[in-house]
């Protein structure tokens, strides 16, 4: 079985997230897509909601969708999260599983500043979703860059508009619209 990660803080989980997981289906290099949620990225110690809520979220709107699933082993291993140690330990639980993972375009051009990332890149076969970013000017092996539409969704716009108490709907699930308002305006 052929598994690509997508791992995040999903601070919240968006369209944009099963949007692409959905792309990436449709394209038969995989046989699911497992949403990591992290319940501390060491790049991102800022306004962070609850880990459990942030996993939540991420089950009631893959809840329906059948080959993507949300995975919480980070929520057993010690935090920060360290991609290179989830990696480990998912080989660990699931020997017969053949792991790649899912970037979006700008997180790939931070992976050098990864824990051990050269250990990543060497062995795992990484999928790059296309994103807007300022800085393209890297290249690393194992990559498969996915020619997939652009979606300009982000957390950190969600947030702004909840606080700015503008719609979200466009960018969310519904099943989550609600408890995204109530959370972040608290």
């Amino acid at each position: 079985m052929n598994v690509i990660l997508f791992f995040g803080s999903f601070n919240p989980i968006h369209n944009a997230h099963i949007k692409m997981s959905e792309y990436v289906l449709t394209q038969n290099i995989c046989d699911e897509i497992w949403l990591v949620v992290s319940p501390q990225n060491p790049f991102k110690n800022n306004d962070l909601a609850n880990k459990n809520l942030r996993l939540k979220w991420a089950e009631k709107v893959t809840e329906n969708i059948e080959k993507i699933k949300v995975c919480d082993l980070e929520f057993n291993l010690p935090t920060p999260s360290y991609t290179v140690k989830t990696l480990i330990e998912l080989e660990k639980k699931y020997p017969k599983i053949r792991f790649s993972i899912l970037l979006g375009l700008d997180t790939y051009y931070e992976i050098h500043k990864w824990k051990e990332y050269q250990k990543i890149i060497d062995k795992y076969r990484i999928y790059v979703y296309p994103r807007k970013v300022k800085n393209q000017d890297s290249e690393i092996v194992n990559v498969v860059n996915l020619n997939a539409p652009v979606l300009n969704i982000s957390a950190t716009i969600i947030r702004e508009k909840i606080k700015n108490r503008e719609s979200i709907k466009e960018f969310v699930n519904n099943k989550i619209e609600r408890d995204l308002y109530k959370y972040f305006l608290k």
